[in-house]
């Protein structure tokens, strides 16, 4: 590896010299500092910043932990988030914590071997701040900078950027309800508490009875099998939807005859004509440069808002329509 020490051996100049052409000083010459820069160049030369990190007391690091880096909404805004923090000359150091968050307390250790500035949490799945006591006290105790992306952390003081998901259900609900449904099925343990409010503040207003409440896709089928009377799905994701419509055609159950059924998310696939999937889209683009700029500014000390929102919009397509199961 090409140190400043080697590059003054061969020019014969000194390692302080080498130093300060490299970073541009004024004190050096314009002819001196294009020979120093031409010769590390030729030796491929990489500056380990390392050392000035730590002076600084800035890795230029942001640490990004996440469930699972494979599904499409979660890939989606990560991608944006780190094209954000490259054309901004930060790193990610990314987490992958799975399902339980057994691996959490040991990748954010690694955060914080690494020096990183900030930390973004970037969940599927509903985080509970009072069951991780350890990382919100170094989070605290350090005046870390952490921001929620997606899903929001419960019981706990951390800034939060995504959808308005109390919007996105209510309008999903709301389209149903428009057009004659009266009996709806939504997701209950998978979801925010703002979204289930948003349900029910739908069924509310058209005066229909509450929701009947599934998660997985077998147990929302077996509803449906059940009780005659719902007409309407109300799917926790895209993903979850496109297993519910599988299983409902295995069963006989016609969409969206016998039934419609609305997803989450908007991933790539939902549009395919097999799929045709009506949904509420999640604009992974503006969130995952929202998310970015948020956590620079908590880096630089700026003030921000302490929960933003995107809004969500219904994509219309082929999964749902008047309800007929009941004539």
């Amino acid at each position: 590896m090409t140190t400043i020490k080697k590059i003054a051996e061969v020019l014969g100049l000194s390692p302080a010299t080498i130093s300060l052409a490299l970073n541009g000083s004024p004190l050096i010459s314009e002819k001196t500092r294009k020979k120093v820069q031409d010769k590390a160049e030729e030796l491929d030369y990489i500056p380990n910043n390392f050392g000035r990190g730590l002076q600084s007391k800035s890795s230029r690091l942001i640490g990004y932990m996440c469930n699972t880096p494979i599904h499409s909404f979660n890939a989606e805004i990560m991608e944006v988030f780190g094209l954000q923090a490259a054309q901004n000359k930060y790193g990610m150091v990314l987490g992958v914590a799975g399902d339980n968050f057994e691996n959490f307390d040991k990748l954010f250790q690694l955060f914080l071997e690494k020096n990183v500035d900030a930390i973004v949490l970037a969940l599927d799945t509903i985080f509970e701040g009072t069951h991780f006591s350890y990382f919100m006290e170094k989070i605290t105790k350090r005046k870390l900078p952490v921001l929620a992306c997606a899903s929001e952390i419960m019981n706990a003081d951390i800034p939060f950027v995504g959808i308005n998901e109390c919007q996105g259900a209510y309008i999903s609900a709301e389209y149903l309800l428009k057009i004659g449904h009266r009996h709806l099925l939504c997701p209950s343990k998978a979801i925010s508490p703002r979204r289930r409010n948003g349900y029910i503040a739908a069924c509310r207003k058209y005066e229909v009875p509450e929701p009947f409440w599934a998660d997985e896709p077998q147990e929302i089928v077996s509803y449906v099998l059940r009780h005659k009377e719902i007409t309407g799905i109300l799917c926790s994701s895209d993903l979850c939807a496109i297993q519910v419509l599988a299983l409902l055609k295995d069963n006989g159950v016609k969409v969206p005859d016998d039934v419609s059924v609305i997803g989450f998310d908007d991933i790539w696939f939902a549009a395919r004509p097999e799929y045709s999937l009506t949904t509420v889209i999640q604009h992974r683009l503006p969130l995952g440069e929202l998310a970015f700029s948020t956590i620079l500014k908590m880096i630089n000390g700026e003030e921000i808002i302490h929960d933003q929102f995107i809004e969500p919009e219904l994509i219309l397509r082929s999964t749902t329509g008047w309800p007929k199961r009941l004539n």
